[in-house]
C-alpha cells in the first residue's frame, strides 16, 4: 500500500491552539505574526491533518525579507531549529523549503510550527510519501 501525499493550506491552522497568528489577506492570504505590534512575541502555529502510515518529505512554502528560522516538530519530535532559515528577498516572493523527512501516524498527525518572535510569511505545507 502506498501512502498519499497530504497538503493543505497554511492558513488550516488550529486557531484556538495557534498563538499570535493573522492570515494577512492583502498578502494572498499569507500567515504572518499577528500583528506590528507583537513581532517580538512568541509565535506559533498548530495543524492537525490525517495520514496514512510512513516517512514522509516536509516541505513548506513560505516568504521571507528577513532571516527568520523557525522550530518544526511533528507529532511532539524536533524536526529541526532552523527551517525556512534563509530570506526569500520579498514578503511576497514565495520559495519552497524541504524541511526534513519525518514519520507520519495512520490517523490524526500534528505539526507544530513555533519561534520565539515573528515568523517567516507561510503559504502551504506538503508532506510527500518517500516510498
Amino acid at each position: 500500500m502506498h501512502s498519499a501525499l497530504v497538503q493543505f493550506s497554511a492558513t488550516d491552522f488550529v486557531r484556538e491552539e495557534s498563538v499570535n497568528i493573522f492570515v494577512n489577506h492583502a498578502f494572498n492570504d499569507l500567515v504572518t505574526n499577528s500583528e506590528k505590534d507583537n513581532e517580538q512575541l512568541p509565535q506559533k502555529l498548530v495543524y492537525h491533518f490525517y495520514a496514512d502510515p510512513g516517512e514522509y518529505e516536509l516541505k513548506i512554502c513560505y516568504a521571507a525579507d528577513e532571516i527568520r528560522p523557525v522550530s518544526v516538530y511533528v507529532n511532539g519530535n524536533l524536526i529541526t531549529d532552523r527551517a525556512l532559515a534563509k530570506s526569500t528577498n520579498g514578503w511576497t516572493r514565495i520559495e519552497t523549503s524541504v524541511v526534513g523527512s519525518t514519520l507520519l501516524n495512520s490517523g490524526v498527525n500534528t505539526l507544530v510550527i513555533s519561534r520565539e518572535t515573528a515568523i517567516p510569511h507561510l503559504q502551504q505545507i506538503t508532506f510527500t510519501p518517500q516510498w
